[in-house]
């Protein structure tokens, strides 16, 4: 979650741009931009999924139907060699928002897309935006070139919503009359504008759990400041009982940003995001955890720090021999297990 709330504070995905064209009489709007786009992706914000273009400088109309999307199953640098295929998507008004910074005229357009249907199976897939030529214009018909940008993509996960939402009723009776409880402690509130923290004994009584429909979120595995964070499709929202504020280690927010939906609440991908954020079993313990050292076990250490941030369930990583946190450049530290128990811890010094 605290590498979602880091990707949410920053999030633009660059984009690259060629030809071809797809969507038919797009809407047009007059913003202000320079004579290059500088920056262009697949965001999301108060649960709403929006493509964003940035630019500075002097005015300019973006033509929608210049825009397109690609996608691939997700992979991270492993998918070098698996082709893009284009992706159907529906686009509202683009509206041009005024500088953040000086209040002064839009620097930014946000075109509102919708996905009328999955890529394939469900999973997390890779979302490329492409602009075409012409995509940008002065009021004189003059075409905005495109900085030149590495080609980037946006992590998206496209839920299991078949056979009466799988994915829902699974995570439904597991929080079914019972408490969450965080691995590493739980993130609560209305993320992204307000939240509190909680460590991993603190219960979260859950209200109510349903498929929040339409909506797209960012979400991210682990506790790390800096990990793996990726846009979901339909998020399953839990909502929640605030704990009492004094049982609170931290609390955080963005002003002047949208809630992700209604709140206060957990949100998750699915049935693995579940298992990856927490339990539902409470543990004898409390704050501050224990310091990681040998011979503690791997739940122990699960239950106290959460599991590392990365693209794997939890499943997977049960099985992985060493895990790393990286939190920032002064105390990133990892732990090696054998027979599910602590045997070094490194490096030492700037260790938990």
């Amino acid at each position: 979650m605290i590498a979602a709330l880091r990707a949410l504070a920053g999030a633009s995905v660059l984009a690259v741009g060629f030809g071809g064209s797809a969507n038919q009489n797009p809407p047009r709007n007059l913003g202000v931009a320079a004579a290059q786009i500088v920056n262009a992706g697949l965001s999301a914000e108060g649960g709403v999924l929006f493509v964003s273009v940035t630019a500075d400088g002097a005015p300019y109309d973006v033509d929608a139907s210049k825009l397109r999307t690609f996608v691939r199953p997700y992979a991270g640098d492993r998918a070098a060699d698996v082709p893009w295929r284009e992706l159907r998507v529906s686009l509202g008004g683009a509206a041009a928002l005024p500088d953040r910074v000086t209040g002064g005229p839009p620097r930014e357009f946000r075109i509102p897309v919708t996905f009328p249907e999955p890529p394939a199976a469900p999973g997390m897939y890779a979302v490329r935006v492409r602009l075409e030529s012409g995509f940008a214009r002065s009021p004189n018909g003059a075409e905005i070139q495109q900085k030149a940008l590495p080609a980037g993509s946006q992590p998206v996960w496209w839920p299991d919503e078949g056979g009466d939402d799988r994915g829902l009723q699974v995570v439904k009776e597991r929080l079914r009359g019972h408490a969450f409880y965080g691995y590493g402690g739980a993130t609560v509130g209305c993320v992204p504008a307000w939240y509190r923290e909680y460590d991993a004994w603190t219960p979260i009584p859950i209200r109510s759990v349903a498929r929040e429909r339409g909506r797209a979120v960012y979400l991210g595995t682990g506790r790390s400041n800096d990990g793996f964070s990726f846009l979901a499709i339909d998020p399953i929202v839990a909502m929640v009982d605030l704990p009492d504020t004094k049982l609170a280690h931290g609390w955080g927010g963005s002003g002047g940003v949208s809630p992700d939906g209604p709140c206060p609440a957990l949100r998750f991908a699915d049935p693995w995001y579940f298992d990856l954020s927490g339990t539902t079993v409470a543990s004898p313990g409390g704050w501050p955890p224990k310091a990681v050292h040998a011979g503690m076990t791997r739940v122990e250490v699960r239950r106290s720090y959460g599991y590392p941030s990365g693209d794997a369930t939890a499943a997977q990583l049960d099985q992985v021999n060493q895990w790393t946190y990286n939190h920032d450049a002064r105390s990133t530290w990892s732990v090696t297990f054998a027979n599910d128990r602590v045997v070094t811890v490194a490096p030492q010094a700037f260790g938990p």
